[in-house]
């Protein structure tokens, strides 16, 4: 036993052990901690640890031979305190991670708060096939120099330049089909199949040996299906003066080499340069309409990624907040009625059912989540739908709301897209209205209509207080929930306070015929 400095009542060693939570915010403000000392007392003492924790006090005093007066020697030793910062930031994270208590879950909270981050960068991944294959994959994976499909490419354009040196006369005359002329337009297209990698340099290469051929062996050879392959390779890699200069160079080379071979200077003036600037033309048209494409396709991956992440952000919102408010409810009213053990009993009951459920809809959250690669590891439990809008209502009065439940219209099954919706607005509603309303009586009505399903929700309490038209309520993220789903499936929304008081939210969803029939056939063939 030692005596507070503060209230001078004696206090059990180790009092000062903290638990998990109380850890969390010693390491919070182990960065703005002063010279002066925490108190030394707390309100519920946890379960003694004193020989552990009696030690980390003998080395923050500085004396450990009197380990049941380390109050008195913290008190005059705050200056050695205030120099001994990192010991103390030390002690704060040995604090935080110490002791495993299975009932709380902080720390597999933490892991699933991981979990979900790890979760948005595989979304945006997988978003990433839209546009093909992902660029991170790409960076750490080695492509070979030439692919099939250059390979291809290489021997159509070969068999181009070949049948037309076979089957176009020679204007000169001078030499006619050869081995020499077959060999050197088959070297001729060999290039090719590096031209992803190094374009610049095939077309280079196809230049020279055209010049060569025409030039100094005065062959009639053919390398247009070549060259015009090369120039449009080095348009889409290099655009800009790269192109341009290419350009040039195969306008002039060509007219040099056609100069040889007796055409007229009119025909091979227009054949020189408007066939180089028709492929540049082109390469250039696709190029943009390609990078027009991919701006399309990460567009619609950054789309995919942000709906999906709203959508984690408002099953996260109606699980926690609706079960939240029912576990804080139930404790405060446990803690008024302390002299009667039934009504706090009832209350702690309330409170411990309403954490395992929102224990049990985080994991089946989690689960769906993780089971994405796999589905045959999906949780085989359903989604919440307006079935269990009673087990709703039923929770919503243990909480201390009172609340009822009027379905009209002819039932029928709903796809379980539409009954989650429905659900979750009655579920975020009757919060509101338990943290909102005050004391008040709240209706659940759903109403079945041909062609959509209804679902309002009033309270005739207080409500929230006055606001301008149009502002949410605090926080804004229930109703902000709430209008994106029921967005989703086209339908309405609204919400607001009443005239004579309290306050309604009416969302309006479609059901076509055909939904329903497929919906009908999902519940017959379940129940098999």
């Amino acid at each position: 036993m030692r005596t507070s400095q503060q209230s001078g009542r004696p206090e059990p060693d180790g009092a000062r052990e903290p638990t998990r939570s109380e850890g969390v915010r010693t390491h919070a403000l182990a960065a703005t901690r002063t010279d002066t000392p925490p108190p030394l007392d707390h309100p519920e003492p946890p379960e003694p640890r004193a020989d552990q924790f009696g030690g980390q006090d003998d080395r923050l005093g500085g004396r450990g031979d009197q380990p049941e007066d380390h109050s008195h020697q913290l008190g005059d030793h705050s200056n050695q305190l205030g120099g001994r910062g990192d010991q103390l930031e030390h002690h704060s994270d040995r604090l935080d991670g110490h002791g495993e208590q299975p009932e709380h879950h902080s720390d597999r909270l933490d892991g699933h708060s991981e979990q979900l981050g790890g979760r948005g960068e595989q979304l945006r991944g997988r978003g990433g096939r839209f546009g093909g294959r992902d660029k991170a994959v790409r960076a750490g994976v080695t492509e070979p120099p030439w692919t099939r499909n250059d390979a291809l490419v290489a021997a159509g354009a070969c068999a181009i330049n070949l049948l037309s040196y076979v089957f176009v006369d020679d204007p000169g005359g001078r030499g006619g089909a050869s081995v020499a002329g077959f060999l050197l337009i088959a070297l001729g297209g060999a290039p090719l199949l590096a031209r992803r990698t190094c374009p610049v340099a095939v077309l280079a290469t196809t230049l020279a040996l055209d010049s060569a051929a025409s030039l100094a062996l005065h062959l009639p050879t053919h390398f247009g299906a070549v060259l015009i392959v090369a120039l449009y390779s080095v348009a889409r890699a290099r655009p800009g003066r790269v192109t341009a200069l290419a350009t040039v160079a195969t306008v002039a080379l060509t007219l040099l080499c056609q100069r040889t071979g007796g055409i007229p200077p009119w025909q091979a003036a227009l054949s020189a340069v408007l066939s180089p600037v028709i492929v540049v033309g082109a390469a250039l048209a696709v190029g943009r309409w390609q990078r027009e494409v991919d701006a399309n396709r990460r567009l619609l991956a950054d789309r995919a990624v942000a709906d999906e992440r709203r959508r984690i952000a408002r099953e996260l919102h109606d699980i926690v907040a609706h079960h939240i408010t029912t576990m804080q409810l139930m404790a405060g009213g446990a803690r008024a009625n302390l002299a009667r053990p039934e009504v706090a009993r009832d209350a702690l009951v309330t409170l411990e059912a309403s954490g395992r459920l929102a224990l049990g809809e985080m994991r089946q959250l989690l689960d769906v989540l993780r089971a994405d690669d796999e589905p045959r590891d999906a949780p085989s439990r359903p989604q919440p739908d307006v079935d269990d809008l009673e087990r709703l209502v039923s929770e919503s009065q243990q909480a201390g709301l009172e609340s009822e439940l009027s379905v009209r219209g002819e039932r029928r099954p709903l796809p379980p897209t539409v009954g989650l919706t429905v659900f979750r607005i009655a579920q975020e509603a009757l919060t509101n209205a338990r943290r909102y309303a005050g004391p008040a009586r709240a209706t659940v009505c759903l109403t079945y209509r041909q062609d959509r399903v209804t679902i309002e929700v009033r309270d005739d309490g207080g409500g929230a207080p006055p606001m301008e038209a149009g502002t949410p309520r605090p926080g804004g993220y229930g109703l902000i929930g709430m209008g994106e789903r029921v967005a989703l499936h086209g339908g309405t929304l609204s919400a607001g306070p009443l005239p004579e008081g309290g306050f309604a939210v009416v969302a309006e969803v479609p059901v076509t015929q055909d939904e329903t029939a497929e919906a009908a056939v999902q519940r017959e063939g379940a129940l098999r």
